[in-house]
């Protein structure tokens, strides 16, 4: 079963597929979107990244969601108040300073993204749900599922905690 982006957000029937426990994205108030202009930059897909999560990301963008990259500290704050819950249209990717794969980078993206993909696609995230979320992410590129993707996600997190470190703490970032 694919799921297909460009099918509307309301069945057929006229029932709303959004899960009722989804929060509502709400736009960004004018003192958060000023700090994001401040310690963001406008999105480049360089490196770019895999075709299927590049597409999924344009389609994000044209309905109204604000991507963005950062330098590794600003990336980590926005990480953080993204993940947290907040319903805001926004994903910000960490820069070039990282030094990310294609594959890494995708990762980061799908995890930041993935509420707002199940959400666009109808398909309502579940922690117990893990074949839907294994489908899922091999339609982004990730053949070996979740797993393939959880292995990308922790590469991608400690070449992001090496470039946080000070030469003095002894991580190089080539190693991993």
């Amino acid at each position: 079963m694919a799921m297909s982006f460009s099918a509307h957000e309301k069945e057929r029937d006229g029932s709303d597929r959004s899960s009722p426990e989804t929060l509502p994205v709400v736009p960004l108030r004018p003192p958060t979107r000023l700090l994001v202009w401040l310690t963001t930059s406008p999105w480049r897909n360089n490196p770019p990244l895999t075709i299927p999560v590049a597409h999924h990301l344009s389609v994000l963008k044209s309905r109204g969601w604000l991507l963005r990259q950062a330098t590794p500290r600003n990336f980590v704050v926005w990480r953080g108040e993204i993940l947290r819950g907040h319903s805001w249209p926004l994903i910000v990717l960490p820069n070039r300073e990282v030094r990310l794969t294609t594959v890494e980078r995708s990762a980061i993206a799908v995890c930041l993204a993935a509420p707002a993909l199940f959400r666009i696609a109808g398909n309502p995230a579940s922690d117990e749900d893990t074949e839907n979320a294994d489908r899922f992410a091999s339609q982004l590129g990730f053949c070996g599922g979740t797993h393939e993707l959880a292995a990308y996600l922790a590469s991608a997190n400690r070449k992001i905690h090496a470039a946080l470190a000070p030469p003095w703490a002894g991580i190089i970032n080539e190693r991993y």
